[in-house]
């Protein structure tokens, strides 16, 4: 099978005017240029023509990179991935080092919920041995409700962030060995985040915000602190036998935290742990493929993709609740997959095989996983990718899965948080209640049917412009996710999830995995990338670069179907949304824009990300006594402006410490525009404040970048 041309190139100069500080950052800003038509999964990610790491992709400095090719779906298939994901090949530099330095800090503009972060890395490229290691450091600061203006006499002791801290030590190395270049990456990252959760008095009233009492002696405050650990480790090795290429994979994580509710008197030190949770996952899995051309028809060759993996998961958790016995769970869960995937040309006008129907290519997919616990889940699917004439491409497909739960979603453990603050649709009244949230080990598996169509133009212009439209159509039977926001409906198919006191207060909330009957979802999207020919058009002063992505997407259809029985929720005709920040629920838009542009001449550089989504309802009460919320319309606009400071003093006596400096300006919600909610009367109700739904609001963030 030929190697496929690349839809798009990026030298090393149109790297370095998109001011990002990792390959996984350069990754995010070439999005909107490396979606497919054919699915919304991220691109397959290979460096030097080798599938990376996660790691290696945080730790490579962008620096390092001497070009970006950009290519077609067809080219998944010899990695061992469906074919209907792009690829994005690095390329690095025959020869690199570098020493970076990073520092930033972050502050808003209203005050409170400051953050710092600062980082260190050492690179090494050396033809193909690869070698880097970084350490990252940040906190945030909590940020109280009073510091938002919420209305609650107990404000001063409910936080709308955690007071966080993470570090983490990441490392990775590329060694030839005989005519292979095995890859190995390891990573350790701990977490910590201490919220308040009010007064236990309040909670257990489930006191709304405006009659949450004040604090007096003998009150205990509630706390939560939550203490994480995520190490990782993978090692990968590919080669080329005869025609084709094949890739082994080890993987191994291990993910813990311990989760502690804490009561401590007003006016006595000290403090009582109520609850506690321990959970521990550790994931084993050795991935094995080998992909290329198998045999050759008239219109080209069939290009084959086998995969074979196993995996082990093993949980344990540890729950003890305040006057209740503990209980541990200790369930492994194995899986093993195999995948065989097939892309048949039918014409080709290039090997004169009917060529006035142009290239036309079906693709087939099928593939088992054998799930303990589970049985066996079947997958298939099925497409075929036209294009009648150079840069023209349509394709149709079908897929359908069966899904098993994660053992997330079968074994966490169940947490008890008091003080969520939460929106009651039935009441239309804003409680604070106890919630739980964790796993379910009854869960059924999900079975997923999606029909994509799709249609790409392009590239034109030097390679720099396309346009693309996708409609989607995804059906989720015994869909795996929580509860959606506490509706008359939801409430009825779920009576005994919710809890009221004896004046119909809502007071504490089930929200643990649970399988939604059906879950359907209708959208079109439709998007263009522009871009000035980077060879420089006539006109364009030397060193100008212009990129500018837009993307509209509509949704059609957006419905739940809880349980058997009841009413569907239709999220775009008034069925809530699920919560969106902080247990606060909002509506679901028609529509969503989203708009990314970059401009950078020689050594400045600017970028805009915006979002716009329409104007939503949500409809609250009961049928005897309904209401209505409405949100506003919103957009949104990040900017981010940077300048290399060596390349500025080129020339002047403070070139030296100059060399390798870059200052960065970020500004998040430039406008600083807030969701605007409002009930049937016009006022806001206490559960959708500004502060709720957006408590950050204007950030700004100064970071110096120095390379060693």
């Amino acid at each position: 099978m030929p190697d496929a041309v690349p839809i798009e190139q990026l030298s090393d100069v149109e790297v370095s005017s998109f001011g990002v500080d990792s390959a996984t950052e350069l990754l995010n800003q070439l999005k909107p240029r490396t979606a497919s038509s054919m699915s919304n999964q991220n691109p397959i990610v290979l460096i030097n023509g080798r599938v990376a790491g996660s790691t290696e992709l945080d730790n490579l400095p962008p620096e390092a990179i001497l070009r970006v090719d950009i290519l077609p779906e067809k080219a998944a298939l010899r990695y061992g991935f469906n074919d209907d994901q792009r690829v994005v090949n690095l390329i690095l530099r025959e020869r690199f080092r570098a020493r970076v330095l990073e520092a930033l800090d972050r502050q808003t503009t209203e005050g409170g919920g400051q953050s710092s972060a600062a980082d260190a890395s050492l690179t090494r490229v050396d033809h193909d041995t690869e070698d880097a290691v970084r350490l990252d450091y940040k906190e945030s600061e909590r940020l109280l409700e009073s510091e938002r203006g919420i209305a609650s006499a107990a404000s001063d002791l409910r936080t709308l962030l955690p007071l966080t801290s993470e570090a983490k030590l990441a490392a990775s190395i590329v060694q030839p060995v005989l005519d292979l270049r095995p890859s190995l990456e390891a990573s350790a990252d701990v977490k910590s985040s201490d919220s308040l959760q009010g007064l236990a008095s309040d909670n257990s009233a489930s006191a709304a915000p405006s009659t949450a009492q004040a604090p007096t002696p003998g009150d205990q405050l509630l706390g939560q602190h939550t203490e994480s650990t995520t190490l990782h480790v993978a090692g990968r090795v590919s080669g080329l036998w005869r025609k084709l290429i094949w890739s082994l994979a080890v993987t191994g994580n291990q993910s813990s935290s311990d989760q502690r509710v804490n009561a401590t008197d007003i006016d006595t030190p000290g403090s009582m742990v109520l609850d506690r949770s321990d959970y521990t996952l550790d994931t084993g899995r050795v991935d094995a493929s080998i992909g290329g051309p198998l045999v050759r028809l008239p219109a080209g060759p069939v290009a084959f993709n086998a995969h074979l993996d196993a995996q082990l998961e093993d949980v344990r958790t540890h729950t003890q609740s305040d006057g209740e016995a503990s209980s541990q769970t200790h369930l492994s869960r194995t899986t093993g997959s195999a995948r065989l995937r097939a892309e048949v040309p039918l014409t080709s006008p290039a090997l004169d095989v009917l060529p006035f129907a142009g290239e036309l290519t079906a693709r087939l997919s099928v593939g088992v996983d054998d799930v303990s616990n589970f049985g066996v889940l079947d997958t298939y699917a099925y497409g075929l990718t036209w294009s009648p004439h150079d840069h023209v491409y349509l394709n149709a497909d079908f897929t359908d899965i069966e899904i098993a739960p994660s053992a997330q979603d079968l074994f966490s453990p169940a947490v008890v948080t008091p003080g969520v603050q939460m929106f009651d649709f039935v009441t239309s009244q804003t409680d604070y209640v106890t919630q739980i949230t964790g796993g379910d080990p009854e869960l059924q598996h999900t079975d997923r049917r999606v029909v994509r169509l799709g249609m790409f133009l392009g590239p034109f212009f030097a390679g720099d412009t396309n346009a693309y439209v996708n409609f989607e159509r995804r059906r989720d039977s015994d869909a795996v996710g929580i509860l959606p926001p506490v509706t008359a409906a939801v409430e009825s198919a779920f009576p005994d999830r919710f809890v009221r006191d004896a004046i119909g207060t809502l007071i504490q909330v089930d929200d643990r995995s649970v399988n939604l009957a059906l879950e359907a979802r209708d959208l079109l999207t439709w998007g263009v990338n522009l871009g000035l020919p980077f060879s420089r058009p006539q006109g364009a002063p030397p060193g100008l670069h212009f990129m500018l992505s837009l993307q509209d997407t509509w949704y059609v259809r957006d419905t739940i179907l809880v349980a058997n029985g009841v009413p569907e929720l239709d999220l775009l005709n008034g069925a809530p949304l699920g919560a969106v920040s902080g247990g606060v629920a909002g509506a679901q838009p028609r529509n969503t824009l989203q708009l990314w542009a970059t401009l950078s001449y020689r050594a400045l550089g600017a970028q805009l990300f915006g979002r716009w989504r329409s104007a939503s309802y949500v409809n609250d009460g009961t049928a005897a006594a309904p209401d209505s919320l409405s949100f506003a319309a919103l957009g949104t606009l990040n900017m981010r402006v940077f300048a290399d400071v060596g390349r500025l003093l080129r020339g002047s006596g403070a070139h030296g410490w100059a060399k390798g400096l870059r200052v960065n300006l970020n500004v998040v919600n430039l406008l600083d525009a807030r969701e605007r909610v409002v009930d049937s009367t016009g006022l806001t109700p206490a559960g959708f404040q500004p502060g709720y739904l957006d408590p950050l609001g204007r950030m700004v963030t100064l970071s110096l970048r120095k390379v060693f």
